[in-house]
């Protein structure tokens, strides 16, 4: 996990995964898609920090464990809803992140704006779990160390669409000594939290490096509408460096094509 920020909640999330922001930005709902490659083990991972500051695992859900329908209330706070961070700067994928914009959430794809460039909606049977959240800001976590490569329909060619976010995050504050926030897997309590506690929540779909790789084409599978395959977007992306193994060096990928999107609606 990276570093704590002043956030008493830090989300992580890595890998297949979709945010959905409401259109008054009351609420975020995070989709873990269902139809994935092989070799992307769906995973959350809890820690919690003591008064020294030292993170410990405290809960770990795996596959069958993890229910439909997860929730993060947070409720008694100064701020309400979902924010997104830095979007008022501009960044450019070509050129990758500077030191002040490496956070923006502009960074994680949007399927709408950036990709199809009209409103698309995602099923919701395409999704294997739901985890909801009423506060919180967005951002972008961590970027890719290659690029993306997008194209469209099967026979188009790839261009370079830049460097994406691979894992984004959501910060979440509890700035009142009556804030509270509670975690749940379906009915289950997972943790409580108040504005003196620390938690740590990564949800991974991802997989590890490996030869080749356009995980993101698994996206086409959760469109709620039928899309002609010559609209539909597919991907790739530039090889990472090589990983010394004791035979040979292996160009590992993806990284840029396992990431998480947003931007469309949830239908279903």
């Amino acid at each position: 996990m990276p570093s704590i920020t002043a956030a008493n909640i830090q989300i992580d999330l890595e890998g297949l995964q979709m945010v959905f922001v409401d259109e008054n930005s009351e609420k975020c709902t995070v989709g873990v898609l269902s139809d994935t490659p092989q070799g992307h083990p769906f995973k959350i991972s809890v820690e919690k920090q003591d008064a020294n500051g030292k993170l410990s695992p405290f809960a770990e859900l795996n596959g069958a464990d993890i229910k439909n329908e997860l929730t993060l209330n947070v409720s008694n706070t100064s701020k309400t809803g979902i924010t997104r961070r830095k979007m008022e700067m501009a960044i450019d994928r070509l050129a990758g992140e500077t030191d002040q914009n490496k956070d923006s959430f502009r960074w994680v794809v949007d399927f709408e704006r950036e990709l199809y460039k009209k409103p698309v909606s995602f099923k919701k049977k395409g999704f294997l779990s739901f985890l909801t959240v009423n506060n919180g800001e967005l951002l972008a976590r961590k970027l890719s160390t290659n690029q993306l490569k997008t194209k469209k329909g099967p026979k188009g060619r790839f261009k370079l669409f830049g460097k994406v976010a691979t894992r984004t995050g959501i910060d979440v504050v509890l700035d009142r000594p009556e804030s509270q926030a509670v975690f749940k897997n379906g009915e289950d309590t997972i943790f409580i939290a108040d504005n003196t506690s620390t938690f740590t929540i990564l949800i991974e779909r991802v997989c590890d490096p490996q030869p080749g790789g356009s995980d993101a084409d698994a996206f086409n599978t959760a469109f709620d509408e039928e899309l002609d395959e010559n609209e539909r977007i597919f991907f790739s992306s530039t090889p990472l460096n090589a990983r010394k193994g004791p035979k040979i060096n292996i160009l590992t990928t993806p990284d840029a094509s396992c990431l998480p999107g947003t931007g469309g609606s949830l239908t279903g």
